[in-house]
C-alpha cells in the first residue's frame, strides 16, 4: 500500500491555530492528495482530523501511516459507519485550533480556498461559509436531479431556519468557525448539514462567505444519499435546528418520544482510538444511545408474544 510522506509537513508539538476536521468512508485514493494539498496552502501551525467510519479499501492502514510520519495528521477510527454530521462533531470535540474548518475528503472542496476562510475568521467573523453561489463560485458539473434536490434542501432550510438565510449556501459542507461560537450538537442527531446547527446559534453573529468552484469527484462514490431520502433526512435535520435556534447553553438531549424519534435512531459505536505519534487517546462511548430500530421491533415481537 502506498503511503504519502509530506515533506512540508508543519510539526505541531502544541496548540496549532487551525483544525480540519475531515470525514472519510473508504477515501484511500482521494486523501493523500487532499492532505499533501492542505499542507501546500499559507496557513498557520495546524492539524488534520480524521474521522474514519470503518473503511475496508485500506484508509484506515493507510492514516496509520501517516499519522506516525506526519504528526499533525490525527486520525479517529470508527467501527461502522454513521452519517457525516455526528462524524464532524466526534472530529470537532478532538480538535485543539482556535479556528474550527470542515471540509469533504472527496477532493470537491479544493483546500486552496481553506485560507481564505482562516482570513476571515481572523477579520473576527464567527462563522465563514465557502459558498458555491457568490462572484466567481460554481456548483461544478452536477446531476439533473442531485440540483433539484439541493435547491430543494436551500430552501427548506431558509424556510424552517432563518438563520439560514444568512448565507446563498445554507447546505454548504465547507466552512469554517471560531472554536467559541460552537456548542455541541447532541450525539444523538443524524444527518449531513452540520452548518445548519451553527447558523441557528445566537454565538454565530458575524457570518460570512467565501466563494469557491465545486470541484467534481474523480475517485470513489458519494456517501450521501442523493434522492429524495437525503430530503426527509435533511428536513428533520431542519427541524431540529430550528428548534435550537436561541437556545442558551448547552444543547439538550431528546427526552420526549417524539423528539427521540426526529433525532433518529443512533448507531452505537465501540470505542473509539485517536491515534498520534505521542499517544493513544480512548475517547468514551456516547453517553446517550437508543436501541437501534431492527432491535426494537424483536423486543416490541417478544412482548407481544409474551402477552
Amino acid at each position: 500500500m502506498a503511503a504519502f510522506v509530506s515533506p512540508s509537513s508543519p510539526s505541531t508539538p502544541g496548540r496549532p491555530e487551525v483544525s480540519i476536521v475531515l470525514a472519510t468512508l473508504n477515501e484511500h485514493a482521494n486523501l493523500p492528495v487532499l492532505i499533501e494539498s492542505i499542507h501546500s496552502q499559507p496557513l498557520p501551525t495546524h492539524e488534520i482530523v480524521v474521522v474514519d467510519d470503518g473503511s475496508t479499501d485500506g484508509t484506515r492502514e493507510l492514516l496509520s501511516q501517516l499519522s506516525l510520519r506526519d504528526s499533525s495528521v490525527r486520525p479517529i477510527f470508527n467501527d461502522r459507519a454513521q452519517t457525516l454530521t455526528p462524524a464532524q462533531c466526534q472530529g470537532i470535540a478532538a480538535t485543539r485550533g482556535e479556528f474550527v474548518v470542515i471540509m469533504d475528503s472527496d477532493l470537491q472542496h479544493p483546500p486552496k480556498a481553506i485560507p481564505d476562510l482562516v482570513r476571515k475568521l481572523e477579520q473576527g467573523n464567527d462563522l465563514v461559509v465557502a459558498t458555491r453561489y457568490g462572484v466567481g463560485a460554481s456548483v461544478g458539473s452536477r446531476a439533473y436531479n442531485r440540483a433539484i434536490i439541493s435547491r430543494c434542501a436551500e430552501i427548506l432550510a431558509k424556510l424552517l431556519v432563518p438563520g439560514a438565510r444568512r448565507t446563498s449556501d445554507p447546505i454548504s459542507g465547507f466552512f469554517a468557525f471560531r472554536r467559541d461560537a460552537y456548542r455541541p450538537v447532541n450525539p444523538k442527531y443524524r444527518g449531513y448539514k452540520l452548518v445548519l446547527f451553527l447558523l441557528s446559534e445566537c454565538r454565530t453573529k458575524r457570518v460570512s462567505e467565501v466563494s469557491y468552484h465545486f470541484c467534481s469527484r474523480t475517485n470513489g462514490s458519494s456517501k450521501i444519499t442523493r434522492n429524495w431520502g437525503f430530503v426527509k433526512v435533511f428536513l428533520i435535520e431542519a427541524i431540529l435546528a430550528r428548534r435550537d435556534q436561541n437556545h442558551a447553553g448547552p444543547r439538550s438531549i431528546p427526552s420526549t418520544a417524539a423528539e427521540d424519534s426526529l433525532a433518529g435512531d443512533a448507531v452505537r459505536l465501540r470505542p473509539v482510538t485517536v491515534v498520534s505519534p505521542a499517544s493513544v487517546l480512548r475517547m468514551p462511548e456516547p453517553s446517550q444511545t437508543s436501541v437501534l430500530p431492527e432491535a426494537r421491533a424483536e423486543k416490541q415481537a417478544a412482548r407481544s408474544v409474551s402477552r
